[in-house]
């Protein structure tokens, strides 16, 4: 927000060629006007996440979640590591693990390396719904959609058939 001075010469040459002030033909003296700045976020990469999108408390149900477009997800990846969260995606819900990515079984570099992107399939390889509940609810910071898995999911074998074929031997 602030203040713009318009000069009296402004009006006065305007007036003097045959045009008008922009708000009052009389008005021939310096006047002030209000002016106030709005900032669009246009570049995804401008915007404070963790300002921005606060965890959410347990209480609240995934649908009630803030919508976070996947550009803004995304972005996460791009830039400088100290002004970026470590966000990732299971299931279209955005989880902020910058805090707890020290605190990973697996070790900091599995999340890392799936940071701004989705790691559903491969999160559910290794965890189960009482984990997710237990450590990636108080995670939680927003819901997405559209954000993509780099890597196509792998066909599942149990002995010789593939899980969820119809094709019996």
């Amino acid at each position: 927000m602030g203040w713009i001075r318009l000069k009296a010469s402004f009006g006065v040459d305007r007036l003097e060629q045959g045009g008008t002030h922009p708000y009052d033909a009389s008005v021939k003296e310096e006047s002030t006007e209000h002016i106030e700045v709005v900032n669009t976020h246009d570049d995804p990469a401008s915007l404070s996440p963790a300002r921005t999108y606060p965890f959410q408390p347990k209480s609240i149900p995934e649908a009630s979640l803030p919508f976070i477009s996947a550009s803004i997800v995304v972005a996460q990846k791009i830039g400088k590591r100290k002004e970026q969260r470590t966000w990732i995606v299971v299931d279209n819900i955005v989880y902020d693990c910058a805090d707890f990515v020290h605190e990973h079984p697996g070790g900091n570099d599995v999340i890392e390396s799936f940071r701004g992107e989705d790691c559903s399939w491969q999160f559910w390889r290794f965890h189960n719904k009482e984990h997710l509940k237990e450590i990636g609810g108080s995670l939680r910071v927003g819901r997405t959609k559209g954000v993509k898995n780099r890597f196509p999911e792998p066909k599942q074998f149990i002995g010789s058939s593939i899980i969820g074929s119809s094709d019996e031997w």
